[in-house]
């Protein structure tokens, strides 16, 4: 978690082998925040990492089956 000036997110999402797939990136100015997360539940799995000063981005993997 962190405070941006400005802060934007794209994804894209596809089908594999009956599990929905999604890859996200993301992007901040004027920032500073550092995140990592991990969720494993049933039918649901996804890790995504962040960072920034000044400014960064992070990336989201998630897939669902």
């Amino acid at each position: 978690m962190g405070a941006a000036a400005a802060r934007g997110e794209c994804s894209l999402a596809f089908e594999l082998a009956d599990a929905k797939v999604t890859v996200g990136v993301s992007g901040s100015v004027g920032s500073v925040e550092a995140g990592f997360r991990y969720a494993n539940e049933p039918g649901h799995w996804e890790i995504s990492t962040n960072g920034a000063l000044f400014a960064g981005g992070g990336v989201r993997i998630q897939v669902e089956y």
